[in-house]
């Protein structure tokens, strides 16, 4: 890691480190609310009358990491390319205006299915432990 850090300073400058911040940071922080709160509310209604309580959080982890996921994705694509080096201009309104004129309105869609995967199995699998352990310490 070391390397990696002195490599990209050596390279790109202190900027280089934090190249993407902004992004990731417009990314990250609606995706953690949306996230949060599509998950309460598929847990509220939409718990299966079939499904155990652990099936029933995992289902509401799956279908929150989807849709927060959907809303997200276009800021994910811009912060990828930002982060590798696609657009010169460095700034977020150059990255959508180069992702537009290249792609079209599809472009911000690039990369939706393999981020749900990861999103949704890592959303069902946390909200599914953390309900579990809640449970299991007694503090719900």
């Amino acid at each position: 890691m070391a390397a990696a850090l002195s490599s990209i300073f050596k390279s790109e400058g202190a900027r280089g480190l934090v190249k993407g911040l902004a992004p990731t940071l417009i990314r990250d922080v609606p995706f953690s609310g949306l996230y949060l709160g599509f998950y309460e509310m598929l847990k509220r209604d939409v718990q299966p009358a079939w499904a155990s309580p652990e099936v029933g959080h995992m289902l509401a982890g799956l279908g929150a990491g989807v849709l927060a996921s959907l809303v997200t994705q276009p800021a994910d694509v811009i912060k990828t390319k930002m982060q590798v080096g696609k657009n010169q201009s460095g700034s977020i309104p150059g990255t959508v205006a180069m992702i537009y004129r290249e792609t079209g309105l599809k472009g911000f869609a690039t990369g939706i299915a393999p981020r749900m995967l990861r999103r949704t199995v890592m959303a069902a699998l946390a909200w599914t432990v953390y309900e579990k352990a809640l449970t299991s310490l007694k503090l719900k």
